[in-house]
């Protein structure tokens, strides 16, 4: 991590939650700084490791250890919900829409994938609805991302038995579509009119006009040419997966 980002982080997490702020315990000794509570938080969350084993870097015990990472997960969402966990405003569509444009894809406002997250303490009775072809339990994640992997639509609930298509069925991501609130954006393609935006998906995906897949089996350099520039595409999706 950047320092410039670290510290901004610090700021804000020390100004929205006074956890953060270093205090004295009641012989007047300084606690933890907030340099190690802040540290020590993203350690656990980038390397999952257990709170006991961060004992000997940070000095600090496990009770301590996971009362910090709870306080710094909810002072996070606290701090970034409104600018991060939302739909895209009209500005932000209006730069998603130039994006695409300019890699070629005019009207695409994202690429929709799932990816199987391990329930690492899934109870024994659910296994078997949360084990998918993995053999593991795991719970699918359903998101929409942009070039920059902003997600910015993410669904996550629904046992690793089901596939793509299942999720999709379940998924609010067109509700706004069917409620007719989905802002118009009206073009057309090979003389066919269309209103709204649309998103790149893999295969297991159906047919839809708000879904535009690549092709299997390209017969002429127009439809590879078409296959490689989608397939490249998708990769921001794929790449926000990496970083979770």
């Amino acid at each position: 991590m950047r320092r410039e980002v670290f510290l901004r982080m610090l700021e804000h997490v020390q100004t929205v939650n006074p956890y953060f702020r270093q205090s004295q315990d009641c012989a007047g000794r300084p606690g933890f700084s907030p340099h190690q509570k802040l540290t020590c938080a993203l350690q656990m969350l980038a390397t999952a490791c257990s709170a006991d084993s961060l004992d000997e870097s940070f000095h600090m015990p496990e009770s301590t250890t996971i009362e910090n990472l709870g306080q710094f997960c909810r002072t996070i969402v606290t701090i970034y919900q409104e600018r991060y966990l939302r739909a895209p405003t009209t500005e932000d569509l209006d730069m998603l829409l130039q994006r695409a444009e300019r890699r070629g894809f005019p009207r695409m406002i994202g690429s929709l994938d799932c990816m199987h997250w391990q329930r690492k303490n899934c109870p024994v009775g659910w296994q078997g609805s949360f084990s998918g072809k993995t053999r593991k339990p795991t719970i699918v994640l359903e998101v929409v991302a942009g070039p920059d992997t902003w997600i910015w639509h993410a669904f996550f609930r629904i046992p690793g038995a089901h596939n793509d298509l299942t999720v999709l069925g379940r998924s609010p991501l067109f509700d706004v579509v069917t409620a007719s609130q989905s802002p118009q954006l009206n073009y057309h393609v090979n003389g066919s009119p269309y209103e709204f935006g649309y998103y790149l998906a893999d295969g297991i995906y159906p047919k839809w006009a708000t879904l535009v897949q690549s092709i299997r089996q390209p017969e002429n350099e127009q439809e590879e040419y078409f296959s490689t520039k989608q397939e490249a595409y998708r990769k921001d999706v794929e790449r926000a997966f990496v970083i979770l």
